[in-house]
């Protein structure tokens, strides 16, 4: 199967139970990493210029409640959860995806329905990201 339709047709369901506790592990970690983030200088700066650059009525900040369009909340949400360098690592990645991973995936899923996802689907898609 070509890597297209790999991405397209991957389901929670194909999904090992390792894949599946180790991608609930990333959602908690960078979440939790990003809770703490938000409280920085680096991330209020990041949220306001999202807020002013990046305005739009697509989704909303994570708490802060200012609306901004995906590419913006994508940019401050990985801002944040980087600001305080305590989450994931992947040494052949030299850095930290699911900073920028994870932010996106949450925007995808937003935009693609308008409305909230399943948990499997969030996982699914965090495990092909």
């Amino acid at each position: 199967m070509d890597p297209i339709s790999f991405i397209h047709k991957l389901s929670f369901e194909d999904l090992s139970p390792d894949i599946i506790h180790s991608v609930k592990r990333l959602l908690i970690d960078n979440l939790g990493v990003c809770i703490t983030g938000r409280q920085t200088k680096q991330a209020k700066i990041a949220y306001d210029h999202a807020a002013s650059v990046y305005s739009g009525t697509h989704t909303r900040l994570w708490l802060d409640g200012r609306s901004v369009s995906y590419p913006g909340a994508v940019f401050a949400h990985a801002c944040a959860c980087d600001s305080v360098d305590m989450h994931d690592g992947f040494a052949r990645a030299d850095g930290h995806p699911g900073a920028a991973i994870i932010p996106a995936v949450l925007a995808l899923l937003h935009g693609k329905s308008g409305a909230a996802n399943s948990g499997k689907e969030l996982i699914a898609t965090t495990a092909v990201a």
